[in-house]
């Protein structure tokens, strides 16, 4: 069984599935077993630093010597910042790892040519089509597929004598809304059109030809656009769209095959190039290619319309089945209820100790996990139901034992940057076709933090008032305590006809102690004493400090050996540090109609009468029945 490590960036992307899925599908071709780790993020998604922080510390997960291989795609990463922190863990490990459309020393390249292929393309405008002036309309700033683009048209202008100005290029996204946007100003600015746009993907090309559509304009007549990848908006869009061939269902082969060349000692080239070619289209003013089948088109088009309205109804019933669970336990249960309904055979759920502990003075980690203090919360497969898996070490042997080929794809669970565990899918071939499920986890992930909201204040709300009912100085329950907690108790086994102990605790000579050795060693042996009668107490037994050197021990049972051996103990203990204790000991009497009150009294006076039994010498016996 071999391990991978798949780490990329593209919930909603849909191209990075066809990584995984050209990964399982060559492994299987070489008759490989594996274990695929597929460590997801989405933090493009949102324009919240935190929450993108919160998607990325995924990464921060995995130990990468523990891998075989490492396969890494970064294509859909705009953080420059984060994209360094993981190639320099990368660049630590003694892991082969295969960088798909990133090119770095020391790993071992997949993708296309990128600074060949834009070069064609702007020859093919230049040469073809007698473009002289130029625009690159361009993705993230510092992205690595957008630089190499972006040096092969400077290198091109530079080629044609085209001198390159800063008005030349633009950054912005991989998306459609960047080349609207790109338009919009081009148009409020006034400035003159150049022949050619030459644009990082098909996203923005589309949205420049649309945009300029409403300000009455026509490509290519006014001028040109092109694109690259050959997404469907390129082949469909009007104008169908000239574009640069990607091959996306060949890079997880190829990286697959890179890895088992390694693995068998055979010699591996650094890059490796996908044949690609350019798909020329109306938008640079060639013909239509004739590529496209509207009809088919159309139909898959309302089937994913279909689809759609489907998912948004499950997810819709999805969220009103969580919003009703009131425990952890019940909303797992319900989320995997739905996953599994999916092409998905497996969910586990990995959470932060401190989600159930919800203490007052806890919080979650930032920036990466805490290992120490993870936890498997859930465990359930499609085949199997709910699995009877205890720990993240059993899981990891499950997981790893399991014949054939399997992929376990991790996701953060996060409250923005607050990193409270992660989920497991096994095998989510639902994403193939339906990849824009961010709906379906952020629905999970806030009712768990509705959830452990509630949890917070419940337990804040349990510490104030243990606070409130403790004595400062000796931590034991306090006078008020005692009312609204042995009250009722009490009252309840009163009306049951169950007879209880009370003892009554008095220190000797506690004003001499705190007269002869001051105050602050008083205190001392009154926090001695109140350990010892916390450490002895019988079970079901609550001590109280009344009131100065004064203790109460109630005991909801009538057991004389029980509270004798008690006393022995605690008497026992304390000689050895000179600590004297005298003690008044009540059974009660459910048919006598006293109260609690009254009770605590009598015991005060058997107390008392010990403690002048003690200075005359006198015998006394052990219980008195009330």
């Amino acid at each position: 069984m071999k391990k991978i490590a798949l780490i990329a960036d593209g919930w909603k992307r849909f191209v990075t599935y066809s990584w995984v899925d050209g990964i399982i599908k060559q492994a299987e071709s070489l008759g490989i077993d594996i274990c695929l780790y597929y460590f997801s993020s989405n933090g493009n998604w949102s324009h919240d630093k935190k929450f993108n922080d919160g998607e990325y510390v995924i990464y921060s997960l995995p130990e990468l010597d523990g891998f075989d291989g490492i396969i890494f795609d970064c294509s859909n990463m705009v953080d420059g910042e984060q994209i360094e922190s993981i190639v320099g863990k990368l660049e630590q490990t003694r892991t082969p790892v295969v960088s798909i459309a990133y090119d770095r020393e020391g790993f071992y390249y997949v993708g296309n040519d990128n600074k060949r292929l834009f070069t064609e393309m702007i020859d093919h405008l230049y040469n073809h089509h007698n473009c002289r002036s130029f625009v690159y309309a361009g993705g993230p700033e510092g992205q690595y597929e957008n630089t190499v683009r972006l040096e092969a048209f400077k290198e091109a202008m530079e080629s044609y004598g085209i001198p390159v100005t800063d008005d030349m290029y633009m950054n912005g996204d991989y998306d459609f809304a960047t080349g609207v946007r790109y338009m919009k100003e081009w148009q409020e600015e006034k400035r003159a059109f150049p022949d050619a746009f030459v644009c990082a993907n098909d996203n923005i090309a589309a949205g420049i030809c649309s945009e300029a559509a409403r300000y009455g304009y026509s490509v290519p007549v006014d001028f040109l656009v092109t694109g690259c990848d050959n997404l469907d908006k390129a082949a469909f869009f009007s104008p169908q769209i000239t574009t640069i061939e990607s091959n996306r269902g060949r890079i997880g082969q190829t990286a697959m095959q890179i890895l088992a060349d390694l693995w068998d000692g055979r010699p591996v080239e650094k890059y490796h190039y996908l044949q690609s070619d350019l798909v020329y289209g109306e938008s640079c003013g060639c013909p239509n290619n004739g590529r496209v089948d509207y009809r088919r088109y159309a139909k898959e088009q309302i089937e994913y319309q279909v689809a759609v309205g489907e998912q948004e109804e499950a997810v819709m019933t999805l969220q009103n089945a969580i919003e009703e669970c009131v425990s952890y336990n019940e909303l797992y249960e319900k989320f995997s209820k739905y996953v599994l309904s999916l092409d998905c055979d497996g969910l586990y759920i990995i959470t932060d100790k401190e989600l159930v502990q919800a203490s007052m003075q806890g919080e979650f980690p930032r920036k990466r996990y805490n290992p120490d203090n993870l936890m498997l919360s859930y465990a359930g497969e499609k085949q199997k139901g709910k699995m009877d898996v205890r720990t993240l070490v059993e899981l990891k042997t499950y997981m790893e034992s399991q014949p054939g080929r399997n992929t376990f794809m991790l996701c953060s669970i996060h409250f923005r940057d607050r990193i409270v565990g992660c989920t497991v899918l096994r095998n989510p071939r639902f994403l193939y076709d339906n990849a824009d499920v961010m709906s379906i986890n952020s629905t999970f992930v806030t009712r768990l933090e509705d959830l452990y909201r509630q949890r917070k204040l419940e337990v804040i709300n349990e510490e104030l008032k243990n606070i409130y009912n403790r004595d400062a100085l000796t931590g034991l329950y306090n006078r008020v305590a005692y009312t609204e907690m042995v009250m009722p108790r009490f009252k309840n086994l009163t009306e049951n006809g169950t007879s209880c102990s009370m003892i009554f605790f008095d220190v000797d000579g506690f004003k001499q102690i705190n007269d002869t050795k001051g105050h602050k060693y008083g205190d001392e042996v009154l926090k001695e004493i109140a350990e010892t009668l916390e450490r002895e107490k019988p079970v079901e037994g609550f001590v109280y400090r009344f009131g100065g050197d004064e203790f109460v021990l109630f005991y909801p049972h009538n057991d004389e050996k029980v509270i004798q051996d008690f006393i022995e103990k605690v008497s026992s203990e304390l000689k050895k540090s000179d600590v004297s204790i005298s003690y008044g000991i009540i059974v009660t009497d459910p048919s006598s109609g006293r109260s609690l009150d009254e009770y605590i009294v009598m015991a005060d006076k058997e107390m008392y009468k010990i403690k002048q039994a003690k200075k005359t010498k006198h015998k006394y016996n052990f219980f008195t029945l009330a």
